[in-house]
């Protein structure tokens, strides 16, 4: 449950205070110059509220049956069968300044609510086919009503031909239903949004609709991996992932429905959906709001690599050392925002023009830690690598930060030990690098904080 009250300008209020229209008897003006005296009536009267009370609820029930169903000649088969329900709810009632969109900042929009049953049944089985060979399959069928139901199965293998080095590889299907928040709600929010018609960056309203005919996102899994550990205490891994997503469930982008609003306009055309979305002043052709939607892109085919290492140095007296890393490279992610699209590489993009996210083609960190006794030490190097920007086409530059921690831990202290851990991140204060928007640095990729010092203390009985 939740109670949301903001304060928020009331746009007709404003509007009417600007033109001598304000104050208890309607006839006082609001001067908007910083610093200007205005009359606290006046204020009051453009002040409204978003006077939000919403709840949201969820009830599950699950029964599983698991063990052994026979022996084979290299092990035990077993089993597991399930049967699952769960009820969802979703409510949300706005203040009447709200339901009328008359909020500067907020807009507004309806109240909306909505409930489903799902009911899904999902079973799995261990099967040893050999002393080195593993396999394991599962399936899960999911009902959501109205038509919208998937069986989706997959098979999983575990192969160990030396004892220093394991195999594996799983292939199946995912099924995700759209939940009720994008089937049902209304949700307003504001972003930054270039303009080509006016050649400007506006921050301006976005009402989001919720769309109830989406259809469920289904995507074909693969993956291989393989760990080898070619001496004692070093162990490297490499993995390689495949999705290929279609019908994904995707909030439009508001650059992308006015660049189409401009273009349309540009060619002569009228009434088309996204001249619907977009909403301009008449006298100024600014925009005042943008509509977007919840919608089923065509497809997003994606692989990628990741890469894990550890060593464990004996230090003898001087301690014990563990060097390791972590690396993640996408190779392609390509997508089409509609059937009649031109396929997107979204790889070492920012993709402000498009559903998907930031993406570099590389992630990764490298680190290494010591120990001695009740002492210990760490620290992480992490690097994002440089991406190109769409929406300017500059180059967001990569970007390096460290992390230190030192850990003691006191033994015995009462009934328990109490560790102490003093640590920093982005010691070397990093700035992350610099975007051309509005907050100057890419909100899903980096963090603005700088360096940061903090204290931990655990205390475990």
């Amino acid at each position: 449950e939740v109670y949301y009250d903001r304060p928020d300008t009331l746009q007709d209020g404003a509007v009417e205070a600007l033109a001598g229209r304000g104050g208890p008897n309607g006839d006082q003006y609001w001067n908007p110059i910083a610093g200007s005296p205005n009359d606290p009536a006046v204020i009051q009267g453009m002040i409204g509220s978003t006077d939000m009370d919403g709840e949201t609820s969820l009830f599950t029930v699950d029964a599983v049956v698991s063990g052994d169903l026979t022996e084979m000649s290299a092990g035990t088969l077993q089993a597991a069968f399930g049967v699952h329900y769960r009820d969802e709810s979703l409510d949300h009632d706005w203040g009447d300044d709200y339901n009328a969109q008359q909020l500067l900042s907020l807009f507004g929009g309806p109240d909306y609510d909505a409930d489903r049953d799902v009911y899904a049944l999902f079973t799995e089985f261990a099967i040893p086919v050999a002393a080195t060979l593993d396999v394991q399959f599962s399936a899960r069928y999911e009902d959501y009503g109205s038509g919208t139901n998937s069986l989706d199965p997959k098979l999983a293998l575990l192969w160990r031909p030396l004892d220093q080095v394991a195999v594996r590889a799983s292939a199946g299907t995912a099924f995700r239903a759209p939940t009720l928040f994008q089937t049902d709600a209304t949700q307003a929010s504001q972003a930054n949004i270039y303009d080509p018609l006016t050649d400007s960056t506006v921050f301006r309203s976005i009402q989001t609709n919720g769309a109830p005919d989406l259809d469920p996102e289904e995507a074909d899994v693969f993956n291989a991996g393989i760990t080898w550990a070619p001496i004692d205490d070093l162990e490297l891994s490499l993995d390689y992932w495949y999705f290929d997503y279609q019908d994904l469930i995707v909030k439009q982008v508001a650059d992308v429905v006015v660049a189409q609003e401009v273009q349309d306009t540009l060619d002569g055309k009228s009434g088309t959906p996204a001249q619907q979305a977009v909403t301009r002043d008449p006298a100024s052709s600014l925009i005042t709001l943008v509509q977007t939607e919840f919608i089923n892109a065509s497809s997003a085919k994606t692989d990628g690599l990741d890469i894990n290492w550890t060593w464990d140095v004996d230090g003898g007296s001087a301690g014990g050392f563990r060097f390791g890393g972590a690396w993640t490279w996408v190779n392609s992610y390509d997508l089409k925002p509609t059937s009649d699209s031109q396929t997107i590489d979204a790889v070492g993009s920012r993709n402000k023009l498009n559903f998907a996210r930031s993406m570099p083609e590389w992630k990764g960190n490298v680190n290494i830690a010591w120990a001695l006794d009740n002492h210990s030490a760490q620290a992480f190097v992490r690097y994002t690598d440089s991406y190109e920007d769409d929406g300017s086409l500059e180059t967001i530059d990569s970007h390096t930060t460290l992390g230190l921690q030192y850990r003691y831990v006191f033994e015995d202290l009462g009934s328990g030990d109490l560790t102490l851990a003093l640590g920093g991140i982005n010691v070397t204060d990093e700035d992350p690098p610099t975007v051309i928007d509005l907050l100057g640095y890419d909100t899903k990729v980096h963090d603005p904080r700088g360096r940061m010092w903090y204290v931990n203390l655990k205390y475990s009985l």
